[in-house]
């Protein structure tokens, strides 16, 4: 079936086929950067969760997957220059080719039915290569797609600050919702679209109250989006903007401080107070460094928990300051990373594919055993290492080259946009480690830091050419004054 009708119901239908004469609409009225990203922001916070069109061939084309086409089918028909400049294909798109072609690996390594269960027994396909091509197309919609957009629209100093702002604005309006659903329950999905967007409703409590979750699928995630709103909005501030519709941006930022606070996500408010510290009180050079760390900590993670190395222990220690519960959440996490690691060193260069075949299973019942919180360790039993390596890589290798050139930008504004941008990107990574990653919005970000890095000195020096072109040709325009007639002396 390509849409379940019974279930997701016609008006989620409506909303993702809707999407696409939406965002052309967005292109006729706005600057690119301004209809990309809304296109990718707004479907993000308002398009049905989990609803997707199956059709044949191609993975699940769910809400990111088609904002990102849209964005992408928009960018080329009203700015193919913009493209074109995007140069797809060259430099970190060669890891993302790699990743892709890598599905030829796994489904050369996984050509074997599983079965489970001795009582009760459950049978998991082999991985094909129609299956190892539906990946990779998933790959092309999830990585490539939004690796182009960046690049082909956050190319100056406006397209980063009209981005931020979008953000910003987002957490704003986004902040209506979210009062509302911690007041009546988080109900609206269900309320607009017919069903509700987990089924898990004990994830929804937190701290006695509610935890919205609005138009997304966790309230992690809406407490995440909060955080990129937050951290935009101070990395504004500290570029000099002052005002956002009339209102000091100080108060834009606490604002957006209390609602991230409201949505009750510890990992995005320690986050947030992070990004805070850094950007408002710390140079950019050390910014940087604190980036760089966090990277090879992201990249090398899958290493230090096969090896034991990561400070388990000292991280539950440290998480009993907020609770009890904080602590067992954490421990059930990596209980369950311990025995999904041990899984995926079973087939650690291309994983163990699609149809859950990386998961752990009892060998009585079948049943399924464990709960697959992070996104790391669905990337590495999926794809294993080459697939886990390329996809970080190409998200975090900005970050290292932003480290390297940042010399080379001499504004201030640029720089603090920069480094605000760089804190989000690494952000987004270490928060697939213990959660759940964006679909779309990470490589959007990364993309256009590695484009920024490049673009803005050039940008700048091509500015100072030019005022210094005209300096000189005003300079030979302007009248020359005759120099002045000396006076006859009368000699008595």
């Amino acid at each position: 079936m390509i849409f379940q009708w019974d279930y997701w119901g016609y008006r989620s239908a409506f909303a993702l086929v809707m999407w696409l004469p939406f965002g052309l609409y967005l292109y006729t009225r706005e600057r690119p950067v301004s209809a990309g990203t809304h296109i990718l922001v707004w479907g993000m916070m308002w398009l049905p969760e989990a609803a997707a069109f199956d059709f044949p061939l191609l993975p699940p084309l769910n809400k990111y997957s088609i904002s990102a086409m849209v964005a992408f089918i928009g960018l080329y028909w009203k700015a193919r220059g913009r493209l074109k400049a995007a140069r797809f294909g060259r430099g970190y798109d060669i890891l993302a080719f790699i990743m892709m072609a890598g599905q030829i690996g796994t489904v050369l390594t996984n050509g074997d039915a599983l079965e489970y269960g001795s009582w009760q027994t459950i049978h998991i396909p082999a991985f094909t290569p129609y299956d190892g091509l539906s990946a990779a197309v998933r790959d092309f919609l999830e990585v490539c797609v939004p690796l182009v957009l960046g690049r082909a629209l956050i190319r100056t100093r406006r397209d980063v600050h009209d981005m931020l702002t979008i953000l910003v604005i987002g957490g704003l309006v986004y902040s209506l919702p979210i009062l509302y659903e911690l007041r009546m329950s988080p109900m609206l999905h269900a309320n607009v679209y017919g069903f509700a967007s987990r089924d898990d409703w004990m994830q929804n409590i937190r701290l006695g109250g509610y935890r919205p979750t609005a138009f997304m699928g966790h309230g992690l995630v809406v407490g995440f989006f909060m955080f990129l709103s937050t951290i935009a909005a101070v990395t504004l501030h500290k570029a000099g903007k002052r005002s956002l519709w009339g209102i000091p941006m100080g108060y834009v930022v606490g604002f957006l401080f209390v609602m991230l606070i409201l949505v009750k996500a510890t990992a995005a408010i320690l986050y947030a107070a992070a990004g805070f510290a850094l950007i408002r009180y710390l140079s950019v050079k050390t910014q940087l460094r604190i980036l760089m760390l966090l990277a090879v900590l992201v990249v090398s993670y899958p290493f230090s928990r096969l090896t034991n190395v990561f400070p388990v222990e000292a991280l539950l220690s440290a998480s009993g300051t907020f609770g009890a519960d904080r602590v067992q959440s954490m421990q059930f996490r990596f209980d369950n990373e311990d025995i999904l690691v041990l899984k995926g060193v079973e087939r650690p260069i291309f994983g163990w594919g699609g149809f859950s075949r990386e998961r752990v299973y009892s060998e009585e019942t079948g049943k399924d055993l464990v709960v697959q919180d992070g996104a790391w360790i669905a990337r590495f039993g999926t794809h294993g290492t080459v697939g886990f390596v390329c996809y970080f890589l190409v998200l975090l290798l900005p970050i290292v080259v932003a480290a390297r050139k940042m010399r080379r930008v001499k504004s201030s504004t640029d720089r603090t946009l920069l480094t605000g941008l760089a804190f989000m990107v690494t952000v987004c990574c270490v928060n697939m480690l213990p959660n759940m990653g964006l679909p779309n919005l990470q490589f959007f970000f990364a993309a256009g830091l590695a484009t920024l890095i490049n673009e803005l000195p050039r940008q700048a020096a091509m500015e100072a050419k030019a005022a210094k072109e005209e300096k000189n040709a005003e300079e030979r325009s302007a009248p020359v004054e005759p120099p002045p007639r000396r006076g006859l002396r009368h000699v008595g």
